[in-house]
C-alpha cells in the first residue's frame, strides 16, 4: 500500500512534470490538488499524453494507496477534474470515457451523490 508519506514520491516518479508546480507540502489533499491542477492545465493545453499519465497515476494511487490516500484522490482529484470536465462541454464527456475504470467509478459515485 502507498502511504501518505510515499504519495509524493510516487507522483513525482510517475509524472516528472509535476515538479513544475509549486512545491507540494506532503499533505495528501494538497498533493491530490496539485495533480488535479496539472491535469486541468494539460486538458486546457491539449496535452493528452500528460492527461493520460495523470489519470493513470490517480488510478494507481486509488488502487494501491492507503485509505487516506484513496480518500484524498477521490475527494480532491476526482471532484476537481470531474467538475472541470462537466463545465467544458461535449468533448469532456468523450474524455471521461477514456478514464481508467477506478476514476470513472469514483466520478459516477460523486454524480449519484450530487444528484439523487
Amino acid at each position: 500500500m502507498i502511504s501518505t508519506i510515499e504519495m509524493e514520491e510516487v507522483m513525482l516518479a510517475r509524472i516528472p512534470d509535476l515538479v513544475m508546480l509549486p512545491g507540494p507540502s506532503g499533505n495528501v489533499y494538497e498533493l491530490a490538488a496539485g495533480l488535479a491542477r496539472l491535469t486541468r492545465e494539460s486538458l486546457q493545453s491539449g496535452n493528452l499524453q500528460l492527461v493520460k499519465n495523470c489519470m493513470e497515476t490517480a488510478d494507481y494511487l486509488m488502487q494501491e494507496g492507503t485509505q487516506q490516500v484513496k480518500q484524498a484522490v477521490e475527494k480532491v482529484f476526482v471532484f476537481s477534474v470531474g467538475l472541470f470536465l462537466d463545465m467544458t462541454g461535449a468533448v469532456s464527456r468523450q474524455m471521461k470515457e477514456t478514464f481508467p475504470l477506478t476514476i470513472r467509478q469514483a466520478l459516477q459515485k460523486q454524480m449519484k451523490a450530487s444528484y439523487p
